[in-house]
């Protein structure tokens, strides 16, 4: 016999909730076959303190903390169609068999609706999931259906049920209850979920036009256009409504191939287009294991923040923490004019696009790689791995390579004002690098000078 799990929290004074046994596990199957379900195959309703429970708790605190939550598959849940309730007041206790009533009542759920803009929109990044497939039951047969359950809400498969006035998206309360029970979707779905990996933060809102004069438009389409210059091929777009990046063309990105494989494997058509490092950079950042995210933000500085690494006692193992890996980069209306020393010493505006092409497909990509990036030594001989990395940017568009730490002006980077171009303000690392030359070559080379 199939068993499947129905979850519930009991409601106590003050709102606060309290832990019940853990659940059974009954048969069932998912809405669009549960009338055939012969009525002699049982439906338990389960208490709430199971492991399932639990971890569905703990991802709805991250969730609800601005955190990220990474949600497993919970041993013994079914890919098929999981029952879970989060218990009404008044209902405790141990695991209760439900009757027909039940049955009929869930039975009658409709098609539902999807979760809202806003609400993928704040809980896709946290959960790093897409959640198009959800469907919300809060009309009066997802009402009705809680009722004969005793519930405040229920998961069945990808369906989410709520009782009468449960369901307050856009709320802290609301959105706890819902990230519970997207919680549970993601459990029982066996890690089928389908996982993203590169969003643009704040996809709706506009990025910033101070002027009045520059682009009308959001950060989401901003996004959109950084990438498509990365790599033009791909079908590269950014979800408007979760900000979630993906790569349209069916088997653009070079695929896994098995371990007994002998020999290279054929190229990708991300591999043949005309952009390799850029199309290869985006490939590997939408499949990878870790969160990246893109902040368009002009009253901050071009930077890679990325994930804290964390040596577990055990073995000395490195292990990656929880944080995402966040790239910031300006928009097209930003008041400064971003730029580095050409390989000939020449200042150098870059555009933004290139800018997020440094940070994404430099340092980032680096990390996902785990090829080293020396920044700690910038200006001494650091910093050139992601420098090298844009000028691979660089040849695909035909502009002038980057210069290095041993090319004029040491190839640093610098800001100036973009509505009175005057004084260059360079990246510190400049004076860093003028003093390793005069400790290393004397007074022999200038900063304008290349070493040979």
């Amino acid at each position: 016999m199939y068993r499947r799990a129905i979850r519930r929290k009991q409601r106590i004074s003050g709102g606060a909730v309290a832990p019940q046994p853990a659940p059974l596990r009954a048969a069932w199957s998912p809405l669009s076959s549960l009338a055939g379900v012969p009525s002699r195959e049982p439906l338990v309703i389960g208490a709430a303190n199971d492991p399932a429970e639990r971890a569905a708790d703990a991802a709805a605190e991250r969730v609800m903390g601005t955190g990220t939550a990474t949600v497993p598959a919970i041993a013994g849940a079914s890919s098929v169609g999981t029952v879970r309730r989060e218990a009404a007041g008044g209902s405790a206790g141990g695991a209760t068999a439900a009757g027909p009533r039940a049955r009929n009542a869930l039975s009658g759920l409709g098609a539902g609706a999807p979760l809202p803009a806003a609400e993928r929109a704040f809980f896709e990044p946290r959960f790093g999931a897409d959640l198009s497939k959800i469907r919300v039951h809060a009309d009066g047969a997802g009402a009705a259906a809680s009722r004969a359950i005793a519930a405040r809400a229920f998961t069945l498969g990808t369906d989410i049920g709520f009782a009468a006035g449960e369901y307050r998206p856009g709320t802290s309360e609301g959105r706890h209850l819902l990230a519970h029970e997207i919680a549970h979707v993601m459990q029982d779905s066996g890690g089928a979920v389908v996982r993203r990996k590169l969003l643009v933060e704040n996809p709706a809102a506009k990025i910033a036009n101070p002027t009045g004069k520059g682009l009308d438009q959001t950060n989401a389409k901003t996004g959109e256009d950084y990438l498509q210059k990365l790599c033009a091929a791909g079908g590269i777009t950014v979800d408007t409504a979760s900000g979630i990046v993906s790569a349209a063309t069916a088997d653009f990105c070079p695929k896994p191939y098995p371990a007994d494989f002998v020999g290279p494997p054929a190229p990708s058509p991300a591999d043949l287009s005309s952009t390799p490092t850029g199309c290869g950079c985006l490939c590997d950042i939408i499949n990878s294991t870790r969160n990246y995210i893109i902040r368009i933000d002009d009253g901050d500085w071009p930077h890679t923040e990325l994930p804290t690494a964390v040596r577990m006692p055990i073995l000395g193992t490195l292990m990656w923490g929880t944080d995402d890996t966040v790239v910031t980069t300006p928009s097209p209306n930003s008041d400064k004019i971003w730029g580095a020393a050409s390989k000939s010493g020449k200042e150098m505006p870059i555009d933004p696009w290139l800018v997020l092409g440094h940070e994404l497909c430099g340092h980032a990509w680096l990390s996902e790689k785990g090829l080293p990036d020396s920044n700690d030594n910038r200006g001494e001989g650091g910093h050139q791995e992601t420098v090298g990395r844009e000028n691979l940017l660089r040849d695909e568009h035909g502009l002038e390579n980057r210069g290095g730490f041993k090319d004029p002006y040491c190839g640093e980077s610098f800001w100036k004002d973009k509505a009175a171009p005057g004084t260059t303000n360079w990246s510190s690392s400049l004076e860093r690098c003028r003093l390793w030359r005069e400790k290393t070559y004397g007074k022999k080379y200038k900063i304008s000078d290349k070493i040979p």
